[in-house]
């Protein structure tokens, strides 16, 4: 049962298509400014804080809209 359970995991982990786990693309997505690729295929470009979205940056979502604007701790604020 182990070995079905192990062989499972491997299966379902090398079947998981790359372009779904999240990453930093470019810069620092820690603090300064980056590029980070979300699982669902949206993109966000801009400044981080502390790992999260804080500051002035543009989110492109994965159905083609987007927030360009203010972020204060992962969520739109002010103008946008």
């Amino acid at each position: 049962m182990k070995q079905l359970m192990s062989l499972l995991a491997v299966v379902l982990f090398f079947s998981i298509p790359h372009q779904t786990i999240a990453q930093c693309l470019d810069g620092s997505c820690w603090n300064g400014y980056g590029t980070y690729l979300y699982p669902s295929g949206a993109k966000y470009t801009g400044t981080f804080k502390d790992g999260k979205i804080h500051g002035q940056g543009k989110l492109l979502f994965s159905n083609g809209n987007r927030y360009e604007g203010e972020w204060l701790n992962q969520y739109r604020h002010g103008e946008g």
